[in-house]
């Protein structure tokens, strides 16, 4: 396998698209700081909402209006910024943005997203939570690096850096699925009930599996409506998807809801779907881990 001269090139094309994904996390983070240092804010009112039309949309897409220093207004579309409350023309939100570039732009007070009245506030992410997406794309990108240099010399390290891919993969997965099983805590602890409907249904393809066991797989994912217990409306795509489709449009079914993030659901049980997912990435991410450690352990003994 490493000794094929087209290993190298893969190599380096999965090294391509993480460092890819990574600049365009640090542009990001350039593009918020000239929002915050030496940045406007501004009274925003929304313009205008559009439908919710699968599988581009699955929030709704709205418009905010705001005015800039220079007295001019300005229209932004958003394709989502209400974590999948249903906007309404005339609600006033915060923005803050860049005056030199107004397109660049960020809600930065919403009074109409977060708990219930009474409920506490959802915890932020620590700095771990927040850095360790982006460390984890720069490790696997410098490990495909140093991969790809090492193979194309036709080097001993070969394997044992293949085998730390496969390790690294596998802590940031489980990582991540350990994450989502700690968001969905309150959700499973003490969830709030209501009745929603499901307003589309879509095929959707993913692709399962590793190396010769890779396929693609025909899925049913949906949107769910529904009302919070302060009257505010929910329309967002659930978080699990089957095969054959599980419901139907226009289907009433239960659904269950974080107090603390009224967004969140779960149908038909809470957490139900998330909580499996989670779980199969952790033993999916553990499973890759322990198969690259031994890689490493047994290339290098």
């Amino acid at each position: 396998m490493f000794d094929s001269p087209t290993f190298p090139l893969i190599a380096l094309v999965f090294a391509g698209i993480l460092l890819f994904q990574l600049f365009k996390g640090v542009r990001e983070t350039l593009r918020r700081r000239r929002r915050v240092h030496g940045g406007a804010e501004a009274e925003a009112v929304v313009d205008w909402v559009g439908p919710v039309e699968p599988p581009a949309a699955t929030e709704h897409p709205f418009a905010l209006r705001y005015r800039l220093p220079s007295g001019a207004e300005h229209v932004q579309r958003f394709e989502r910024g209400f974590d999948g409350v249903v906007p309404a023309p005339g609600w006033r939100v915060r923005v803050r943005f860049d005056p030199a570039d107004p397109g660049n732009v960020e809600i930065s007070d919403n009074p109409y997203t977060g708990p219930l009245p009474g409920a506490p506030a959802p915890k932020e992410p620590g700095p771990v939570a927040r850095v360790l997406p982006r460390a984890g794309f720069l490790v696997v990108a410098v490990l495909f690096g140093a991969l790809f240099l090492v193979s194309a010399q036709g080097g001993e390290l070969s394997l044992p850096l293949f085998g730390a891919v496969f390790a690294a993969v596998g802590l940031f997965a489980a990582g991540g699925a350990v994450s989502v099983l700690r968001r969905h805590a309150t959700l499973r602890r003490s969830p709030m009930h209501t009745t929603g409907e499901v307003t589309h249904v879509w095929e959707e393809w993913r692709r399962r599996g590793s190396g010769n066991d890779r396929r693609r797989v025909r899925l049913y994912p949906y949107t769910v409506r529904y009302t919070v217990a302060d009257g505010r409306t929910v329309h967002r795509r659930s978080p699990e998807a089957s095969n054959p489709p599980r419901h139907r449009a226009g289907e009433r079914i239960e659904v269950y809801y974080d107090a603390t993030e009224p967004t969140r659901f779960s149908p038909r049980s809470p957490g139900g779907g998330a909580s499996v997912g989670a779980y199969i990435g952790i033993g999916l991410g553990a499973v890759f881990t322990l198969v690259g450690i031994g890689i490493m352990v047994f290339t290098l003994s």
